[in-house]
C-alpha cells in the first residue's frame, strides 16, 4: 500500500495544482473528512470538494510545490510549499479582499487511507503568516 499511497497523494496534488476540485475528490471516499486545523470546523463528503473549489476561485494561480511524500501503512504525509495570489475574498482566512496580494507558506498534509482512497486529510500550516502576507 505504501507505494500506492504515495501515487494517490501525488494525484491529489496534481489535481489541486490543476485547480480541479472534482478530480481531487475522486481520490477520496464519499464520507471523507478534511480537517484544516486552522479552521473551527471539519468538512465532510462533498463539502470538501466545495471548500477546495472556493479556495481555487479565490486563488486561481495557487500551486503546491512538493518537497517530499512519505508513506507508512495507511498514512501518507505530503510536505510542500503552497503559494498563490488572491483574486477574491476567502473568508476562512480573512474577511478582507486584497486582490493582487500573494502568500507563500510551508505546509504538511496528512492523508489516511481506506483501501485505495483517502478518507481523512489533516492540513497543517501557519495561517497567521498567510493572513499577514495578504493584509500587509
Amino acid at each position: 500500500m505504501t507505494n500506492h499511497s504515495v501515487e494517490i497523494a501525488k494525484r491529489v496534488i496534481d489535481a489541486w495544482n490543476a485547480h480541479d476540485a472534482k478530480k481531487a475528490f475522486s481520490f477520496f471516499t464519499e464520507d471523507a473528512t478534511d480537517d484544516d486545523t486552522t479552521q473551527p470546523e471539519k468538512f465532510s463528503g462533498p463539502d470538501c470538494q466545495g471548500y477546495w473549489q472556493k479556495f481555487f476561485n479565490a486563488f486561481p494561480d495557487v500551486q503546491f510545490d512538493v518537497s517530499r511524500i512519505l508513506a507508512c501503512g495507511d498514512h501518507a504525509v505530503i510536505e510542500c510549499t503552497f503559494m498563490g495570489t488572491q483574486k477574491s475574498k476567502f473568508s476562512p482566512w480573512t474577511d478582507e479582499s486584497t486582490p493582487g496580494k500573494r502568500f507563500e507558506v510551508r505546509a504538511a498534509f496528512v492523508l489516511r487511507f481506506r483501501g485505495d482512497k483517502v478518507y481523512e486529510i489533516s492540513e497543517y500550516y501557519d495561517r497567521a503568516t498567510i493572513v499577514g502576507q495578504l493584509t500587509a
